[in-house]
């Protein structure tokens, strides 16, 4: 059983990271060091304020909660509903375009499938920056399922949908007390598995595939093969030892899910015992800052639990009654 402590530890991150990385998103790496300074461990901004990446992240735990069992029926159901509902009631704080596009068709017509409604094309990092309360769903195969519904409904490309399991899968994995140098080459071995039989997750994603071009470059096992270069190129740059002064320039800016995936692994990696200092230095980047925060603090909250985090920081961030919510939520659904 994965204790509260390590499931805080990830919810906190998400929330924590992103309130760094939201001043910083659309900034460039040198404004980012006039301001922020270079390196060392930024101040929480006041007051803290995340973006869409929590308030969504919020939203599939909501619908984790209310789900009347973890099925795929009643979790397309209830995350359909919580994602109309961020988008008409939470304010609106930079959201994706995809996101946007795809839960407004939702919204707008009660008959038209989520199949129909997402948009198959992107494989936006907004399919896995949301996705830790998943994690924590105690049947793995389930967990995955949720995983990949959640960013299917959104972000229907094959590479969003293995980039978001991959980065349940990490999170998951560090709050089990993997160590987090070892993450790249267990997940590296999981997408060379998988590869190998072309997994489609039928049961959870119906006939998403279908709107699929048909084209090699649209299939679970390119999907798993491209994350698995991605993979690769992160465990290069971390045996060259070194710390590149933009690491976007090698792992790519965060914007698709792949490359959120590997710079989250990357700062919790680099930064493994110092939880402040991994999303200060990812905050600090001139990609997509908020979510590759996000990304980091998840996974390196769950490796070091929510004590890794400054109690002043988890009582200033903002809603922090239903980040614990979430955390109530997560806690019942891995026992």
């Amino acid at each position: 059983m994965i204790p509260r402590d390590k499931i805080a530890g990830a919810l906190y991150g998400v929330a924590l990271g992103d309130a760094l990385g939201r001043p910083t998103e659309f900034m460039s790496l040198r404004d980012i060091h006039k301001r922020f300074g270079k390196n060392g461990v930024m101040q929480l901004p006041r007051p803290a304020l995340f973006t869409d990446d929590t308030q969504m992240t919020l939203a599939v735990s909501t619908a984790i909660w209310k789900a009347r069992g973890l099925a795929p029926l009643e979790m397309t159901r209830t995350l359909r509903q919580a994602f109309i509902a961020w988008e008409r009631r939470d304010p609106a704080r930079a959201p994706g375009v995809t996101c946007l596009t795809a839960i407004r068709r939702m919204r707008n017509s009660k008959r038209m499938s989520w199949v129909d409604a997402t948009v198959v094309s992107s494989k936006g990092c907004g399919a896995n920056m949301r996705v830790a309360p998943a994690a924590f769903v105690r049947d793995v195969p389930t967990a995955l399922g949720i995983a990949q519904l959640q960013a299917a409904m959104t972000h229907g490309h094959p590479v969003a949908l293995v980039a978001t399991e991959l980065t349940a899968l990490a999170v998951r994995w560090a709050a089990m007390d993997m160590p987090l140098t070892s993450l790249t080459d267990r997940l590296l071995a999981h997408t060379v598995t998988q590869a190998k039989v072309d997994s489609y997750r039928s049961d959870w994603l119906g006939r998403l595939s279908r709107r699929w071009p048909a084209s090699a470059r649209t299939s679970m096992n390119y999907a798993y093969r491209e994350c698995a270069d991605a993979l690769l190129d992160l465990r290069s740059l971390l045996r060259r030892g070194d710390r590149p002064k933009d690491v976007c320039k090698i792992l790519g800016g965060g914007w698709v899910a792949e490359e959120a995936l590997v710079l989250g692994l990357y700062f919790a990696i680099t930064y493994h015992d110092n939880a402040p200092l991994a999303i200060s230095e990812a905050a600090r980047t001139g990609g997509d800052s908020d979510s590759i925060a996000s990304i980091a603090g998840a996974i390196i909250g769950a490796g070091l639990g929510e004590k890794a985090w400054p109690r002043r920081w988890r009582e200033d961030i903002e809603r922090r009654q239903d980040i614990e919510q979430a955390i109530d939520v997560a806690e019942v659904s891995i026992r």
